[in-house]
């Protein structure tokens, strides 16, 4: 008898095949936006650990154990970490990632349980880029006719504050201004209705960016 598959990504972050795509479709689209990966504090957990989990939140909540250091654990038979589709991340607290995590099957507390904001579980027919490279989808969102718009900050080796607003979908085409008050050039955020910066980036990052939305500009002229 066949058992579960479960799929490494990387270091500590494990899931059933079909999620681990997923994932990394995911993972390669914050890191070209965000330049970094996705946040993952737990992914696949086996049945014994789980178990484990389950018994040291219940003796916390009876009053006769210590805090196990963790949030709820459910029994491993109704675990979504059990069965290799989920995923806790901090990065739930950036709008744009979870936004990303969606588009990929990753649904944030999808059961909208208390404490559990951290909590996503992938789920086949929510997965748009089902299928598809990590690559592919990556580059997908510049093909989107639907326009959205990132905003991203780096300083220079000069200490001043770079800002970039480029639009993951459409036509790619940058807004890119120097800011000395280290903030944010107030009259262009506010044309983009911008509260603040929603990520920032190292200078080769940003660099990178400007490089590749520049041939992306050049080649639709």
């Amino acid at each position: 008898m066949g058992g579960l598959v479960i799929e490494k990504v990387r270091s500590g972050v494990e899931f059933v095949p079909d999620a681990a795509s997923a994932f990394r479709r995911a993972d390669a689209q914050v890191r070209a936006e965000f330049g970094r990966g996705i946040d993952v504090n737990s992914t696949y957990r086996s049945w014994t650990k789980q178990l484990a989990m389950y018994d040291a939140w219940n003796a916390w909540v009876e009053g006769w154990g210590p805090h196990p250091g963790h949030s709820k654990a459910v029994h491993p038979s109704e675990s979504f970490h059990v069965s290799g589709t989920a995923l806790d991340s901090d990065d739930w607290r950036n709008k744009r990632i979870v936004e990303i995590l969606a588009q990929n099957g990753f649904i944030r507390n999808r059961l909208h349980v208390p404490g559990e904001d951290h909590h996503f579980e992938w789920l086949r027919d929510r997965d748009q880029n089902y299928g598809k490279a990590a690559a592919d989808a990556a580059d997908s969102s510049l093909e989107d006719d639907e326009m959205k718009e990132t905003y991203v900050w780096w300083r220079d080796a000069a200490g001043k504050q770079q800002n970039l607003v480029y639009a993951t979908g459409g036509n790619g085409m940058a807004d890119h201004w120097e800011s000395s008050d280290g903030v944010y050039n107030t009259r262009v955020a506010s044309a983009h209705n911008l509260a603040g910066p929603s990520a920032e980036i190292s200078e080769g990052h940003g660099r990178a960016l400007l490089a590749k939305l520049e041939v992306q500009r050049a080649g639709k002229r």
